[in-house]
């Protein structure tokens, strides 16, 4: 048998379908200065088909294989470097890269993948739908910003005392009971 939606996975399964679209956007975005090329007119729908079908495989893969597994907790270590991280590099890409909308989309849907990934994977039971949505409220100012670097430095120092703040506050859910017993889970390959 294989893996039964809950209703309230409904809402992490539009976080999982999401990067898609933000890598639809990104093509768009990128490919906007190439368009005189004629490898660009070539390899460019072939990689956005290829990175939309590897997405649709992987996360088939993850919702079949681990459907059955129990959830665990990452802990408050693990959620405050998942936030930090990708606040740091949307910041970087925009010292490093030239400004272009389509960067931020690829770094909002890997975001989101990741997040999916890790829910249907079951490994992150403490992560919710709010820490997704304030993750990506998170990444947008630091790349869209076009201000000094002090205005960048000053958000991003809210931000990671925000996240410290949450990392303060921790407390683990508790977990939800899962169908199978002890013995039955041992004998899942982990």
């Amino acid at each position: 048998m294989g893996p039964v939606i809950e209703p309230s996975d409904l809402w992490w399964l539009q976080i999982i379908n999401t990067p898609s679209l933000c890598m639809g956007f990104a093509y768009i975005n990128l490919m906007n200065g190439l368009r005189g090329y004629k490898i660009s007119q070539v390899l460019g729908p072939i990689l956005l088909s290829g990175g939309i079908l590897t997405h649709v495989v992987v996360m088939s893969f993850v919702m079949y294989w681990y459907y059955d597994r129990p959830f665990r907790l990452i802990g408050a270590e693990a959620i405050f470097l998942i936030e930090v991280i990708p606040m740091i590099v949307a910041s970087a890409l925009h010292h490093l890269l030239e400004f272009n909308y389509g960067y931020l989309y690829l770094l909002l849907g890997f975001t989101m993948h990741v997040y999916g990934c890790a829910h249907f994977m079951h490994v992150a039971y403490d992560i919710g739908g709010k820490d997704v949505l304030l993750e990506l409220v998170m990444q947008i100012p630091f790349y869209i910003v076009k201000e000094k670097l002090l205005i960048r430095a000053l958000a991003l120092s809210f931000c990671v005392v925000l996240c410290f703040c949450k990392y303060m506050m921790y407390s683990a859910p508790e977990l939800p009971e899962h169908g199978k017993s002890t013995k039955e889970l041992e004998q899942l390959p982990c």
